[in-house]
């Protein structure tokens, strides 16, 4: 819901059907941890937040304590994908046990699960990686900022 409003029309509105799998989602990230559910869950809280943010006015803004906070954890998500990906290289190499027809059939679901798997986790670190990247850019530009204004405060004497 890029506007920020639920189908109801209103601001801030999460259909219950949302939110029930939202709360299956984390319940089922509790038993077995995902990497899947984690980034799943900060998007979830990026749009609550955003969809939130429509009724104070369409925006919301971070200050740099904010920033500067969120950069580690994001950081550690993508880091933490980036090594899944590269354990999860050698998968699709995956020997056939034998030459039978199940042997067969086994390998052939096992390098297509693993194909899989490793375009996941590529689409999961991009994104993650791209919102560490998006928060430096931010904390750097905020900073840039603060220089300029104290330089102008500066020179008014």
């Amino acid at each position: 819901m890029s506007n920020g409003q639920g189908p109801s029309g209103h601001a801030g509105y999460i259909p219950p059907e949302e939110l029930a799998q939202r709360e299956a989602e984390r319940a089922a990230s509790v038993v077995v941890p995902n990497p899947a559910a984690v980034v799943s869950a900060a998007q979830n809280a990026v749009q609550d937040v955003s969809a939130n943010a429509a009724v104070a006015g369409g925006r919301f803004e971070m200050d740099l304590d904010a920033l500067k906070a969120l950069l580690p954890e994001w950081q550690e998500i993508a880091d933490k994908l980036r090594r899944m990906r590269e354990r999860a290289q050698p998968l699709p190499g995956l020997r056939q046990p034998a030459k039978d027809p199940g042997s067969t059939v086994q390998i052939r679901a096992a390098r297509s699960h693993a194909l899989a798997y490793l375009a996941s986790l590529q689409q999961q670190f991009v994104y993650a990686q791209g919102y560490v990247d998006k928060l430096r850019t931010a904390i750097d530009n905020y900073g840039k900022r603060e220089s300029a204004n104290t330089d102008a405060v500066r020179k008014q004497g």
